[in-house]
């Protein structure tokens, strides 16, 4: 598990879905670390579950949706899955929570 200020991403296979598990607090210090480790999926799907996300800020968000339409780009799945009280507020506020799926898989 990589771990940089607070933040934590965790990274499972399970046939050809691959589960990010991401923990603590996903701000600008964070999203280097999250992009690159969104981009070394390979896979058809990427279930990332935000339930351990205790703060995200406009970055943390923005790096997700960027992950999600480079995802569809290339033809692949990128869920967001089982957001936290705080993740599912922020994404509220910015208008964007139809991206959350609420129910994991």
């Amino acid at each position: 598990m990589a771990e940089a200020r607070g933040f934590e991403i965790a990274v499972g296979e399970t046939d050809d879905t691959r589960a990010v598990l991401l923990r603590g607090e996903l701000d600008i210090a964070g999203v280097p670390e999250l992009v690159d480790a969104l981009t070394g999926l390979s896979g058809a799907r990427v279930v990332v579950d935000l339930s351990g996300i205790s703060f995200i800020d406009s970055s943390g968000a923005a790096a997700l949706v960027r992950a999600q339409q480079q995802a569809a780009a290339d033809d692949r799945s990128l869920s967001l899955v089982r957001p936290s009280p705080s993740v599912s507020r922020v994404f509220e506020l910015l208008g964007i929570s139809f991206l959350l799926e609420r129910d994991a898989d």
